[in-house]
């Protein structure tokens, strides 16, 4: 049974090393999921211990999920001074997506409560009527979801995230001649995405249309994530510099 890595004391500080003397016994295997302070839910604490090891800064906000939508538009409007054009969810009273989701300067479409577009609602000008499709679209996607026993938690997402940030950061080391550390964690991941997006954004608009974003859904097929995740992140990324 895997246990939690155990960090090289010269890539920790201090406060890291004492918090992985105490997690290096518990397997990853057990314990709840828990919430980081970069808003992304850990299968357990183990994992997040995993990431502070890679160099990813962030600690435990709370113990369980984070909101999905809530923090998704919480962690957007903090950053969104660095960038104006960031992609800021909008939420329902109960903490899934509204029906209809903008972002400025790219236009809107239709969501179900899990945040997955649906296909052919994207609108340029004015929001789309998305009422029309409460009844159907959306009932369906909820359904296919719900019909998958597995489904596509918040875990998924994690490991998603994970997997295709060290997918790039090995395609940027190779790129700029480096010598990658461990998972990647000695370059910034915020250089990364922005790289691997201007590549794949060959027409420059800042949006990847659908005969640019061929190589990075090949790229996808590759890591284990469920369907209806991979579509839905594949859209998040290709309106906002970012997958996470």
């Amino acid at each position: 049974m895997e246990l939690c890595p155990y960090c090289p004391e010269r890539e920790l500080s201090r406060r890291y090393q004492n918090v992985q003397r105490k997690a290096v016994n518990v397997t990853e295997t057990k314990g709840r999921p828990v919430c980081g302070t970069d808003k992304q839910t850990y299968p357990t604490r183990c994992h997040l211990i995993r990431a502070q090891c890679s160099g990813h800064q962030v600690s435990l906000k709370h113990r369980g999920s984070c909101r999905e939508c809530a923090e998704s538009r919480s962690y957007a409007l903090s950053h969104r001074n660095s960038s104006p054009s960031k992609f800021v969810p909008r939420c329902r009273a109960d903490g899934s997506f509204a029906p209809v989701q903008c972002m400025e300067g790219s236009g809107c479409w239709c969501s179900d409560s899990n945040g997955i577009p649906i296909p052919g609602t994207a609108t340029r000008n004015g929001k789309p009527n998305c009422r029309r499709y409460g009844k159907s679209n959306i009932r369906r996607a909820t359904n296919i979801s719900s019909r998958n026993k597995r489904g596509c938690t918040q875990h998924d997402q994690a490991a998603f995230n994970t997997n295709l940030i060290e997918v790039f950061q090995r395609e940027y080391a190779r790129y700029q001649g480096q010598q990658v550390v461990g998972d990647g964690g000695s370059i910034r991941e915020e250089s990364v995405v922005d790289w691997k997006f201007k590549a794949l954004d060959t027409n420059n608009n800042n949006m990847l249309d659908k005969t640019e974003y061929r190589e990075f859904k090949r790229l996808v097929k590759k890591q284990t994530v469920e369907p209806i995740l991979e579509k839905r992140n594949l859209y998040l990324f290709s309106i906002n510099f970012q997958y996470f």
